[in-house]
């Protein structure tokens, strides 16, 4: 079938589609009572991997419009796809060999963008929200709630991710995550430290309904079984709103520090030194480190949760306070990925170049003279780089202060676009520095390794980020079960008697590799060091990060087929509901996959 040339009338509603040639060029659907925009669009993700030209799209207005849609495209054997700001790297809403006329219907979900307090009270809230909402703006607005009483000034999450211009429906789909882990004195919630689809109280789904052959709507409640399937979907469910619980709103301190040696933060023991991470969690809870390549210093952060604002501190008026970050154009991003690939000698100096933005943007000092003399001091001519457009920053922001998402959002569209491996690895808290040393040296190790064969695999930084495991103690739902497919969904769940916190003293370790995409030997050093993980790990404690790169072969990610039908599937044999049943529940609202692509087709085969 061709869409381009043809024009096609479905019964559900008399739907037409009729022919569209330009790119971006929005069409009327010829239907009395369906409000819905059809037209093309280029897919391309965050890194520009996944890049796709002239797919079928459609922006349905309301909930009527969209099941008429996707009945119509049933008709015409389209696979059904949703999709947001495209900020993902792993292919599930499409990947590069599709067809867009041949296969595919994306569906643009930014009309959903209803949000609604349903209860509000001192302990806790209850948010209803529409897949199209930008995390960003749930997060503005919680903050605005307050209680009938006024005793309570806004609402939040205990975990978010880093970016806020992510829709609400693609961070549930892959569990979205920040950083966070029960800590000495903390009177938070332990149970919510896990991923943020843990906090869903019911969704809105899509589902085919076998009498009348058509997909209708259908509400699923936290205490019914069957919905732990649908809370971390990877993309194999269409879901339309959810039901969220929050927490009453805290403010954050945020430290950062780029004087420690990554020596000291990843020592073998958590002993060694008060700098530790082991003991940074346990006195804070809330840290994460980005290691840039060849730098002794990460910059680690360091949040606190502090009512009132502490003296030096700067207070914030908003998110994404390290301009000197995410000030980066898409097209200066393109010219540094040529640069590097082309140049790749010159990581070693581009990544110092990074600290030393970042130290110096940190502490108010950011200007071309003064980077001028850190690089010379280095031995390093910053004009070999062509880096003459840095911004400038002359505001210090290595201590601030404000409402929680305001210190914990940080990625927007103008940060460098890197692409990513991602792992979970699940160990008792006695344990976390073990796993950091270890892998910190195997990855340095193993660089060297790829250096000296004058390959430069890695052009980016390591990050560590730590949460805790999906607690449901302390939601307010019977019944309810874990998130199925989360990264860190419990591998046996019960709640034992001696923790009256949460259900698990166990943390995953987030372990993220960001590179340039077509760096030299990129898919062979991720394929090595994801074969170390698993030799050294058990599958049901090395989880994978749905939304980046894994399963990697020479070829790339996602190409392992045997991590994709056996590891991975595995890794979740022990939890509360396998991966055979999720995906049998899936398939059972969802008989002919039309929810689905390549790659999750493979997963769920």
């Amino acid at each position: 079938m061709n869409l381009s040339r043809r024009s096609f009338l479905s019964s559900s509603g008399h739907l037409v589609f009729t022919s569209l040639a330009a790119t971006s060029i929005s069409f009327s659907a010829l239907l009395t009572g369906c409000q819905a925009d059809f037209y093309r669009i280029r897919f391309r993700n965050w890194s520009r991997e996944i890049d796709v030209s002239n797919v079928l799209a459609s922006k349905p207005h309301d909930a009527d419009s969209l099941l008429q849609v996707i009945n119509g495209a049933l008709e015409e054997n389209l696979k059904i796809r949703p999709f947001g700001q495209m900020h993902n790297w792993s292919p599930i809403a499409i990947n590069n060999f599709a067809t867009s006329a041949d296969e595919f219907l994306l569906v643009d979900m930014s009309l959903f963008d209803q949000l609604a307090m349903l209860q509000e009270s001192p302990n806790y809230g209850v948010v209803k929200v529409g897949v199209g909402v930008l995390a960003e703006d749930l997060y503005r607005f919680l903050d605005k709630q307050k209680t009938a009483q006024g005793s309570i000034t806004g609402y939040a999450f205990s975990n978010t991710p880093a970016p806020g211009d992510i829709t609400v429906g693609g961070m549930m789909a892959i569990g979205g995550h920040g950083t966070g882990v029960d800590y000495q004195g903390s009177l938070e919630s332990a149970s919510f430290n896990g991923c943020i689809s843990n906090m869903i109280l019911s969704l809105t789904a899509v589902v085919w309904d076998a009498n009348t052959r058509k997909y209708t709507l259908r509400e699923f409640k936290r205490d019914d079984r069957e919905t732990a399937a649908f809370l971390v979907h990877i993309g194999r469910a269409f879901i339309v709103d959810y039901t969220l619980q929050v927490v009453p709103n805290y403010s954050l301190r945020c430290l950062s520090f780029t004087d420690i040696s990554w020596r000291k933060l990843f020592a073998p023991n958590a002993g060694d030194s008060e700098f530790t991470v082991t003991n940074l969690l346990n006195k804070y809870g809330r840290i994460e480190t980005i290691w840039f390549p060849y730098t002794e210093t990460p910059w680690l952060k360091v949040w606190q949760n502090i009512p009132e604002k502490p003296q030096p501190s700067l207070a914030t008026s908003g998110p994404y306070n390290y301009p000197f970050s995410d000030s980066i154009p898409e097209i200066a991003s393109d010219l540094i990925a040529l640069l590097l690939n082309a140049f790749p000698e010159k990581i070693k100096g581009f990544s110092k170049f990074q600290l030393h933005v970042i130290k110096l943007g940190l502490g108010g000092n950011l200007t071309k003279d003064s980077l001028s003399r850190a690089m010379v001091s280095e031995g390093i001519d910053m004009e070999s780089y062509h880096l003459h457009n840095t911004p400038t920053s002359e505001q210090s922001a290595a201590d601030i202060w404000g409402p929680a998402y305001h210190t914990l959002l940080y990625v927007r569209k103008q940060t460098l676009r890197v692409t990513a491996n991602g792992y979970a690895v699940i160990v008792p808290r006695s344990r976390v520095q073990e796993v950091l040393n270890r892998f910190s040296n195997k990855y340095i190790s193993l660089l060297e390794e790829y250096n000296s064969r004058g390959l430069y695999p890695i052009l980016g930084p390591v990050e560590y980020r730590f949460t805790g495991l999906d607690g449901v103690k302390d939601l307010h739902v019977s019944d309810a079960k874990p998130p199925a497919l989360s990264p860190v969904v419990p591998e046996k769940y019960e709640i034992p008697e001696n923790l009256t916190g949460g259900e698990s003293d166990d943390i995953a370790i987030w372990l993220d590799l960001l590179t340039i995409p077509g760096a030299s030997g990129q898919n062979e050093f991720y394929r090595d060091m994801e074969a170390w993980l698993y030799d050294n790990y058990p599958a049901a404690q090395n989880r994978v990060e749905w939304s980046k790169g894994w399963a990697y072969s020479e070829q790339g990610a996602w190409q392992d087929r045997e991590r994709l039908r056996r590891t991975i599937p595995a890794s979740f044999a022990n939890g509360d509901m396998s991966f055979d049943e999720v995906k049998a529940i899936l398939n059972k609202y969802d008989p002919e996959r039309n929810f689905s692509t390549d790659l999750v087709g493979v997963l769920f085969s």
